[in-house]
């Protein structure tokens, strides 16, 4: 099976985003939807109900485990600039926003998937990853509905415990208290091997799943653990040594059921995203930033593939 892979980095800075937006309203959608209303999967999914914020610096920024962005699912968007504390009125820069991606496939077939509003009988994206046939079970994406985060504090005080901590030859903590001392974030993040994962999140990582969230390998033996001084990290240029002050990373796909918002055939497309953002005493402290990675998980390549951003900066 041919996998495709796809890297794409976006940032968004305070007061300003930048995507091809088809409406003036978030009241009056446009109508996405085509003759076709097929896919195929295993069970059908519930959509995702997870949603964190970025918030580390001057922005606060809604990430939603669907697809979508900036929201809260309902009438508020929440791209708030400044970050204002609790009980101080807040105002969002971004209404909403969504993934839209499409391609045609070898026997000339337009397959999207794309999210404008989701609501419960409108969705074209479910959490988790897809195996390799490009499937997945409904437990597989419940479980997966989940945002991994981590912040650079952690990780700091991690590497500084690793390196005050007695190891074997192999590099190999030996303390025996020294796992107590990984903190949950770390100990839990999604990464290839982790063996601390279903202890932590109560299921296993599925041994089809090939590829995961980013991390440093101090070892580099291609398995994540931390009692080997790995740790997460972030991977834009190219290495997994750069540390945002906060990290965010979540996975979805379009297969886990019936595309209801574009009508369309699935495309079998895992994306990884990750979202980050620095506290800085320049720019970059308004600053919030989106990376990107696509998994073609079907057995045939896509052509002409399209990704954007779709948003809506509110009226």
């Amino acid at each position: 099976m041919k996998k495709n892979s796809i890297l794409l980095f976006f940032a968004l800075l305070a007061m300003e985003a930048f995507a091809y937006i088809p409406m003036g309203s978030h009241g009056k959608p446009m109508d996405l939807k085509s003759t076709k209303k097929t896919s195929t999967f295993f069970q059908e999914c519930a959509q995702s109900k997870s949603q964190t914020d970025l918030k580390v610096n001057n922005v606060r920024a809604r990430l939603q485990g669907g697809g979508d962005l900036w929201w809260d699912l309902g009438n508020n968007g929440v791209y708030i600039v400044p970050n204002v504390s609790s009980g101080v009125p807040k105002v969002s820069s971004i209404f909403a926003g969504g993934i839209w991606m499409g391609g045609i496939d070898a026997g000339g077939n337009i397959k999207t998937a794309c999210t404008m509003f989701r609501s419960a009988t409108d969705n074209d994206w479910w959490p988790g990853p897809l195996d390799e046939m490009g499937m997945i079970e409904a437990q597989e994406c419940a479980n997966w509905d989940k945002h991994f985060e981590v912040y650079k504090a952690e990780i700091q005080a991690f590497r500084d415990a690793y390196n005050k901590a007695n190891k074997d030859v192999d590099g190999k903590v030996i303390d025996v208290n020294f796992e107590t001392k990984i903190p949950k974030n770390i100990k839990g993040w999604p990464a290839k091997g982790n063996p601390f994962f279903q202890s932590v999140h109560g299921f296993s990582i599925n041994s089809n799943i090939k590829s995961l969230a980013y991390y440093y390998d101090l070892n580099a033996d291609g398995v994540y653990n931390p009692l080997y001084g790995d740790y997460p990290a972030l991977n834009v240029h190219g290495n997994c040594m750069e540390q945002p002050d906060q990290m965010v990373f979540w996975i979805f796909n379009d297969n886990g059921g019936i595309h209801t918002q574009s009508n369309s055939q699935a495309m079998k497309m895992e994306v990884h995203a990750t979202s980050f953002a620095y506290v800085t005493d320049d720019e970059l402290n308004n600053a919030s930033f989106l990376h990107y990675k696509t998994i073609n998980r079907a057995s045939q390549e896509l052509d002409s593939v399209f990704f954007s951003l779709w948003v809506d900066p509110g009226m």
